[in-house]
């Protein structure tokens, strides 16, 4: 499962950035809206604008390096 990675990464930012898990099924308008087609999905939003997407499950490592190169 990716949950454990997502809670893990999101003490490490916290206070900076804000980790929201959505259903996908339940939430069909966020998946049209930013074009998510697979689970899991992970977007970097910023003032409501999409500013990266990582699609598929990454270990921690990764997905901290994804953010640090996104986050700028």
């Amino acid at each position: 499962m990716y949950s454990p990675i997502i809670e893990e990464t999101s003490k490490d930012y916290e206070g900076k950035i804000k980790f929201v898990k959505i259903d996908a099924d339940a939430n069909q308008k966020i998946d049209e809206k930013y074009g998510i087609m697979s689970i899991p999905t992970t977007l970097l939003i910023k003032e409501g604008k999409l500013k990266a997407m990582q699609v598929g499950a990454v270990p921690k490592a990764v997905l901290k390096k994804w953010i640090d190169s996104n986050v700028g």
